[in-house]
């Protein structure tokens, strides 16, 4: 079976049903495979509208979103799509075509090192060296842009070896990647600390983002956190809202940057609850003092975050939100009434 058809065997194997993409040169053999594949192809008219196309798809969809484009030019007009999913954790899979073998550094026509170009802000990046790796580099693609914090691989394919011959066996069991063990448990020591914090806030205020939404995190935010504090929620999840009690004000949107969240909470705000804000993949609290530079943030992360200059960050754990939100929720619960 050449090695094309194998990529879209394994794509089906992962439940695509659609993708984004233009042909090129050096993904002309993907493209002659897609003819026979049960595929919803969009042709864009720019491979970085694909992009951003195949982000939306996915977090209009749950499933990972996928974009082809072809060797040089087009591989890199993926580059601001491939910064925009990692920013916005967004899991999807780009899959570029690559001059043959042959002429890889050797600045031959439309060869340009894609790999390199995405090594800021790409989760993971494959880069086939034989056309046997095909299949397999495409189910770990898939694994690793849908687990931990989601986020954008690359798998970048050289003309030649997409032509190939080679024997071909479906995967039946799941992928396991030596050393890439994303954690689902939040620490309960600093569950207890964000807690406490939450508990001793005078006036807490609540900002609520995308990661809530994509960690279905929304119902345990919602039902079981014990506290009815003020509302901000980011533009992911406009007109969606996550957490919107009788009992509490809804705030909206407070602007582009996040530091706003301080400047126009109601004076003396005490705590606030981050989601999904910038790169920021989880739920954070802050402790509140009179000026910005004091103010302390306690997030849910599934990865560890960037320090800020603006706040200083207390207490932060990775793990799945909706796990950590429904631990947080109950720990609140007995530090708010020691008696249930």
């Amino acid at each position: 079976m050449r090695a094309a058809d194998t990529l879209m065997e394994s794509l089906k194997a992962e439940g695509v049903k659609d993708v984004f993409g233009i042909p090129g040169g050096a993904n002309l053999p993907t493209y002659d495979a897609l003819v026979d594949a049960d595929f919803r192809h969009v042709q864009v008219r720019h491979e970085q509208g694909g992009g951003h196309a195949a982000e939306g798809y996915a977090k209009a969809s749950g499933r990972v979103g996928v974009a082809f484009a072809t060797s040089g030019p087009g591989a890199t007009n993926l580059v601001t799509a491939i910064a925009d999913a990692m920013m916005d954790s967004t899991p999807t899979v780009f899959i570029t075509g690559q001059v043959r073998t042959e002429l890889i550094g050797t600045d031959g026509f439309q060869e340009a090192d894609i790999l390199g170009a995405t090594l800021p802000f790409v989760k993971h990046s494959f880069a086939v060296t034989d056309p046997r790796q095909i299949p397999e580099y495409v189910h770990q693609a898939f694994h690793v842009a849908s687990t931990g914090r989601p986020g954008p691989v690359l798998l970048d394919i050289p003309q030649d070896l997409s032509r190939a011959d080679i024997d071909y066996e479906p995967r039946t069991e799941p992928v396991e990647l030596p050393g890439y063990k994303p954690s689902t448990e939040g620490n309960i020591k600093q569950i207890r600390i964000a807690a406490k914090a939450l508990a001793n806030a005078s006036r807490p205020v609540l900002y609520v983002g995308g990661g809530v939404v994509n960690a279905n995190a929304a119902e345990e935010l919602r039902e079981e956190l014990p506290l009815a504090a003020p509302v901000y929620t980011t533009h992911l999840v406009t007109d969606r809202p996550v957490y919107r009690p009788a009992q509490t004000v809804q705030f909206s949107q407070p602007g582009i940057w996040s530091i706003s969240l301080f400047t126009v909470a109601p004076e003396g705000a005490g705590v606030g609850e981050v989601d999904g804000v910038g790169e920021a993949e989880g739920v954070g609290v802050g402790v509140g003092e009179e000026e910005l530079p004091t103010v302390k943030i306690i997030e849910f992360l599934k990865t560890v975050p960037v320090e800020s200059q603006a706040w200083t960050t207390v207490v932060c754990w990775p793990g799945e939100i909706v796990t950590n939100v429904s631990r947080l929720a109950l720990v609140l619960l007995k530090t708010l009434m020691p008696s249930t």
